[in-house]
């Protein structure tokens, strides 16, 4: 899988549903985790590499961790 298509099937996931509904398939979340780690081997950081790909900095980190991000519940 490259960058491009990541970032349109990441758009195709997100399009149409609210935000934290569906979780992305593990094989989308294993291709971001090894481009953040690519990322910031070459210098980058994860932020950077959220970027690119379409995702939330937060989501990404805790892809990282091995865990699904989940949408937390804020009062308000």
């Amino acid at each position: 899988m490259e960058l491009e298509q990541f970032r349109q099937e990441a758009r195709r996931l997100k399009a149409g549903r609210r935000s934290g509904s569906l979780p992305f398939p593990e094989a989308l979340r294993a291709f971001a985790v090894r481009y953040a780690e690519h990322t910031v081997a070459a210098g980058g950081t994860v932020t950077d590499a959220a970027q690119k790909l379409g995702v939330s900095g937060p989501t990404l980190y805790e892809w990282r961790k091995g865990r699904p991000a989940e949408r937390c519940n804020r009062p308000g």
